[in-house]
């Protein structure tokens, strides 16, 4: 039980750095290593956190590449990371920002409908 527990804290470790050198590049602009980043996470059986995805997601719809953040966020469900309203409310932005206001209307609501609160950052977007 014990091996169990410190085992599971090194994946958690691992992902917090791996998370911390994506955060980086992405400040960098370079969403190519960053996704090589991220696909080396899971070659390495290292799963990525929800966060991380976030942060991708977030500088794809940021430098107008709305096709692939959508991608992203589709193939982070597909790998089975459970989505948070963190990373719900960046893809409802994402849709408002690009004016799929009905993509993001749909998102929202099936939020509530899993029983995902809103982040404080929905009123923002609403307005």
């Amino acid at each position: 039980m014990e091996v169990a527990d410190t085992m599971k804290q090194h994946s958690a470790s691992e992902g917090k750095i791996y998370s911390f050198l994506i955060d980086g590049l992405l400040r960098n602009g370079d969403i190519s290593k960053a996704m090589e980043l991220l696909y080396c996470m899971w070659e390495l059986k290292c799963v990525p956190m929800v966060s991380t995805y976030t942060q991708i997601i977030k500088y794809l719809f940021r430098s107008d590449n709305y096709k692939k953040a959508c991608e992203v966020n589709q193939e982070m469900t597909e790998n089975g990371i459970n989505t948070d309203a963190v990373a719900i409310t960046a893809m409802v932005a994402g849709h408002v920002q690009h004016n799929r206001i009905s993509k993001a209307w749909e998102l929202f609501e099936s939020m509530k409908k899993k029983g995902i609160n809103p982040t404080s950052n929905w009123k923002l977007i609403h307005l």
